[in-house]
């Protein structure tokens, strides 16, 4: 019976992390969904595509937060996301590609300049603080500095700095 569950759960994973829009956002959605049975279930795949597959995860996370997407679907990625990556010493951070690292700081850096969500500004900064925590020491993540920058220096686009201090 565990064969046939972890089967149909691959096959599940590779249907959300697939080029298919329609069974991530059922991900999303289950997640959103507040049953018990439905939260359960995809806290489950959650956690079996962040050890089996977290690069196609972060990177389907991250493009979820843009624009396009409703308000829920990005408040959810930047929870998940926020989750996936600030695990014990960024262990699945550090797993991920250089190539996808970078496409991921650069990502999340384009949807803190476009959210006007103050929440998911919050969730985004987080993960921001945790990877600049590793990132900055050794230049890294050369775009940072000059996103602050802007972020102090431009009173329209300084999101990032708005309740970050309690």
């Amino acid at each position: 019976m565990d064969s046939k569950v972890t089967q149909l759960q691959k096959a599940e994973m590779e249907a959300i992390l697939g080029p298919d829009s329609e069974p991530f956002e059922t991900f999303i959605s289950d997640h959103i969904d507040s049953s018990e049975e439905k939260d359960s279930e995809a806290k489950s795949i959650f956690n079996m595509m962040k050890q089996k597959d977290p690069e196609s995860l972060a990177l389907k996370l991250v493009d979820y937060l843009g624009p396009p997407h409703d308000f829920y679907t990005r408040q959810e990625c930047a929870l998940l996301l926020k989750k996936l990556l600030k695990d014990d010493d960024l262990w699945t951070w550090h797993k991920l590609s250089v190539s996808t690292q970078s496409s991921i700081k650069c990502m999340i850096l384009d949807c803190m300049n476009q959210e006007e969500s103050e929440f998911i500004i919050g969730e985004l900064r987080y993960t921001v603080y945790t990877l600049a925590a590793s990132s900055l020491p050794d230049n890294n993540w050369p775009e940072l500095l000059p996103f602050f920058y802007r972020c102090v220096t431009n009173s329209s686009s300084n999101n990032f700095f708005k309740k970050s201090v309690s």
